[in-house]
């Protein structure tokens, strides 16, 4: 996995957006496996296409540019789902006094946990 590099924003104003100062450096490599491995083992995830970008790559003088198609994730029509699924996640495996990673999708969605 790629070294995640993080830039404080000097214009941040860490009482007005409600996060700490070290949020971003908390999702790092091994934060990233955890929920790769969460999300992978439902049986909706899968691969999202790149889309070629052939006439912005031309104008910005590239080889090539692709823009990563999360429209068709989980039927929802937009990038965001895996962040929403990973938050309940998160929660639903707090709740049980688990760990993300030993929350496997069939605990997730049994009647049990519901």
């Amino acid at each position: 996995m790629a070294n995640i590099q993080y830039i404080p924003n000097p214009y941040r104003n860490e009482a007005a957006d409600g996060f700490p100062a070290d949020a971003a450096r908390r999702f790092g490599p091994e934060t990233a496996a955890k929920a790769m491995a969460f999300h992978t083992q439902f049986p909706e995830f899968g691969a999202t296409p790149l889309e070629p970008l052939k006439k912005l790559a031309e104008d910005l003088g590239l080889a090539s540019l692709y823009v990563k198609d999360e429209s068709p994730r989980f039927g929802l029509n937009a990038f965001k789902g895996l962040g929403g699924s990973y938050a309940i996640g998160k929660i639903v495996a707090r709740k049980l006094g688990k760990d993300l990673t030993e929350l496997s999708y069939a605990e997730l969605t049994s009647d049990e946990t519901k």
